[in-house]
């Protein structure tokens, strides 16, 4: 009998000691309300850390007992931290609003060239063309030895 107590009391005495929590929450844009699809919630001063999922939310299993702090960050968000106290094996909730950060772009321009010298190109111009049209690529007057253009297409 005084084995089985004992064995008993070990065990309720290391699961005390042992006893981890889970921390949860979601993770929303501060102005949108809108979930916040794979932002890093992580321990401060750490990797050890988890990601949002499609509805914002989060899970972090195995937290020890004492005070946590835990850092959310998100691209072109500004980063938010807050800290939680774990009393034992329990399931907390923690949840973050984060605020988009100030920066902007003035403008982007963005420059290129169509490459019309290619077979493809001459494919592609002839599908769209509202007429009958007779093209032939640079390569195509290469492989024939033809000297101009002209000698190609009455090939």
């Amino acid at each position: 009998m005084k084995n089985c107590l004992f064995s008993i009391l070990i065990i309720v005495i290391s699961n005390l000691t042992f006893a981890q929590a889970t921390i949860k929450g979601k993770i929303i844009d501060k102005e949108t309300g809108e979930p916040l699809i794979g932002a890093n919630v992580i321990f401060h001063g750490t990797t050890t850390g988890t990601i949002s999922d499609l509805d914002g939310n989060f899970v972090i299993h195995g937290v020890k007992q004492g005070e946590v702090e835990l850092v959310c960050s998100y691209i072109s968000y500004t980063s938010v931290s807050g800290s939680i106290t774990v009393a034992g094996n329990e399931v907390l909730e923690y949840n973050f609003e984060l605020s988009p950060s100030g920066k902007e772009l003035d403008e982007v321009v963005v420059k290129g060239r169509a490459i019309t010298n290619t077979e493809n190109a001459v494919v592609s111009m002839q599908m769209r063309s509202a007429t009958s049209v007779n093209a032939i690529s640079a390569k195509e007057i290469a492989i024939n030895g033809d000297k101009t253009a002209a000698a190609s297409l009455r090939r």
